[in-house]
């Protein structure tokens, strides 16, 4: 169940459980610099711990921007993507591919879709490409009418009981954006990789939820 939040609301609710894990992360590597253990791996440790926060502040501020009209998705998608990139760089995963064309849209659309990129992203690094090389494309399209979002990695799958990032309600919470927003969202997935599909109208709101 998604609480009845604003677009703002939902993004700060699952910002925060972000926040605390990279956070929480960062601080695990310092402890055990500190303690003396991790070897010769403590220099690299102190930089992967860097290189994490350093990341996901990239992330926080490219969410963090209110979009005006018109607003450029895909400038805002790929400085999302850097964020991302540069928060997992080290952690065995290969490959992020971006094949975005300009997209330039009105606000609400502009702040729900990069909402939506952010949580789709974020989780198929974390669920499908952690611990493993493997590819991960983001796919922007659009015309006047509507803009496409693809997100889609050769990972093992979801597992339908499998828990989301951050609160546990990711999910649920980028469908209750596409619904706000007037769109539709399909899932493909299976052993060989997962396909999230994302197409929103231009100019569609409810305003929907309270802050």
């Amino acid at each position: 169940m998604v609480p009845a939040l604003s677009d703002e609301g939902l993004l700060l609710v699952e910002s925060s459980h972000r926040v605390a894990n990279e956070v929480s992360a960062a601080i695990a590597a310092m402890r055990l610099v500190k303690s003396g253990r991790g070897g010769v791996r403590r220099p690299e440790m102190v930089d992967r711990a860097i290189e994490r926060l350093e990341g996901f502040a990239g992330v926080v501020r490219a969410l963090a921007i209110v979009p005006t009209a018109p607003f450029d998705l895909r400038r805002g998608i790929e400085e999302l993507c850097d964020g991302l990139r540069a928060s997992r760089e080290s952690a065995g995963w290969s490959t992020l591919s971006l094949d975005l064309v300009e997209m330039v849209v009105d606000g609400e659309t502009g702040r729900r879709m990069m909402m939506v990129a952010s949580e789709l992203i974020h989780n198929g690094i974390r669920h499908a490409l952690e611990h493993r090389s493997g590819l991960l494309a983001v796919v922007l399209r659009g015309d006047a009418q509507e803009v496409r979002l693809a997100v889609l990695d050769d990972g093992p799958g979801m597992r339908p009981d499998a828990p989301t990032a951050g609160t546990g309600m990711g999910r649920h919470i980028v469908a209750e954006l596409v619904r706000r927003g007037g769109g539709e969202i399909t899932i493909e997935t299976g052993p060989k990789g997962t396909k999230v599909r994302v197409a929103m109208p231009l100019g569609v709101t409810d305003g929907a939820g309270l802050f």
